[in-house]
């Protein structure tokens, strides 16, 4: 029923009421009327007067009964959409229970006194319990130092108005299972209750565990395998030193003596040499970059780019390569591991130069909330966009090494440097355009904000 229909009920009982009033009144006063006329008046005007007074009274009586037809109609209709109400609200209140019935929560009420007032049926076969526990504040099979500390919390969940979620452990005959119990104010009836559900989480506990563990074994796995690389690779050094010096005396001693091929032989073994005792500097690096300490400091990205460029004075007089920057800003970084950063990727500009055009390289920066952007671009051969992660993997190599010297490491270790600052390297490039590495390095903290 509208609110309209409600409002025209209302008034038609009270107009019927006020009709029926009026209408005995009205009675009263023309029978008072004809008495008082009755006296000097012929019988023919007398007839008259009471016929008048007849009509009035019947016409005030069918608008009286017509206004209490009209409520007793509207009030029927009420009360036939109040039933029906009350069945679609039973309805919803059952498919509710059934919702709650069949879901793996555990929900509960609870007044202001941590009192039971209603349970889902999880609740009562899960910890287990009859309906005359309702109005108690114990639960079997539940500690009743655990059932206290809840409920110690009640006033404040009602104070506050906001929900809670705590974590709990409960004995059952699989082991001590976790609980995720969330509790939230409620208000029914003018009355404030807290309602709560609880669910089993410890599967995810579990899971959780034996995720740290894998994490740990991969990291004392990630540890021995740093050692192994560092330990293999200073104990090649020695023999490999012997190997090149020995060779290059006989190389030296043979000079100018017949049997070309087995001077030819010994070159091939000092070049393979060389590159064995590059690629062992370059593993050892790796393993520094990602296994030694670093402390932070302030750190100037000026003088490292510049550093960076004097130790590839010799590549850049050969190649006649240009270097075109701004002021740099300064950041919390090691400084060392930046200068290597710089020299390898500065290195690669001139390395894949253009054959025809003398490599230039363009450093730019910009500034962020959270950190600042690096972009190192350059005129050179570039790479294809597909391959733009793969040339950061170990020992990736897209050129033949008749071409372009190397061992594919120098931009695993920029990546592994960038990451260990909490940063990020990547790359953009086209075949024939050059190629753009952008390069994300957090603020870090000044000496200052880290002084007490």
């Amino acid at each position: 029923m509208t609110r309209m229909t409600r409002v025209i009920a209302n008034y038609s009982g009270i107009a019927a009421l006020c009709l029926l009033v009026l209408d005995a009144v009205r009675v009263q006063q023309l029978l008072r009327s004809c008495a008082q006329a009755a006296a000097g008046m012929p019988n023919q005007d007398l007839a008259k007067l009471l016929h008048s007074a007849e009509a009035w009274t019947w016409l005030h009586a069918g608008l009286a009964l017509a206004c209490l037809a009209l409520m007793l109609v509207l009030s029927l209709e009420r009360a036939r959409e109040q039933g029906a109400s009350d069945a679609e609200l039973g309805d919803a209140t059952n498919r509710f229970e059934a919702f709650i019935d069949h879901s793996p929560l555990n929900a509960y009420m609870k007044d202001a006194q941590g009192r039971m007032v209603w349970t889902s049926k999880n609740m009562r076969e899960n910890f287990p319990v009859s309906q005359a526990w309702q109005g108690q504040s114990r639960l079997a099979g539940m500690p009743e130092g655990t059932i206290e500390r809840l409920n110690q919390d009640i006033p404040q969940i009602l104070a506050t108005g906001k929900a809670r979620q705590d974590e709990v452990d409960i004995p059952s005959p699989r082991g001590v299972r976790r609980l995720l119990v969330v509790r939230f104010p409620l208000r029914q009836g003018g009355q404030n209750y807290v309602g709560g559900y609880s669910m089993d989480i410890q599967e995810r506990v579990d899971a959780h565990r034996m995720l740290e563990g894998y994490a740990r074994d991969l990291e004392n796995t990630n540890r021995e395998l740093q050692n192994f690389t560092s330990v293999a690779a200073h104990d090649l050094q020695e023999p490999l030193r012997k190997i090149l010096t020995f060779g290059e005396r006989l190389n030296a001693a043979m000079q100018g003596q017949a049997g070309g091929q087995a001077q030819e032989d010994l070159g091939r073994m000092l070049s393979a040499a060389g590159r064995m005792r590059a690629l062992i500097d370059d593993l050892l690096s790796y393993t520094r970059v990602a296994s030694r300490p670093w402390a932070a400091v302030d750190t100037d990205l000026d003088a490292c780019l510049r550093q960076a460029w004097s130790d590839l004075e010799v590549s850049v007089e050969q190649s006649g390569a240009v270097l075109s920057t701004g002021p740099l800003p300064s950041l919390r970084a090691d400084p060392s591991q930046l200068r290597q950063l710089f020299v390898n990727l500065l290195g690669n500009a001139i390395k894949y130069r253009r054959p025809d055009m003398a490599p230039r390289i363009d450093v730019a920066w910009t500034g962020r909330a959270k950190d600042v952007e690096i972009r190192i671009s350059d005129n050179g051969i570039g790479f294809d966009p597909s391959q733009a992660e793969k040339i950061f993997e170990l020992f990736k190599r897209l050129h033949g090494r008749s071409e372009y010297p190397g061992n594919g490491l120098g931009l695993a270790i920029c990546r592994k440097i960038a990451e260990r600052h909490g940063g990020a390297l990547r790359a953009e490039g086209r075949p024939g355009q050059g190629a753009t590495f952008i390069l994300d390095l957090p603020w870090g903290r000044s000496v200052q904000e880290e002084t007490p």
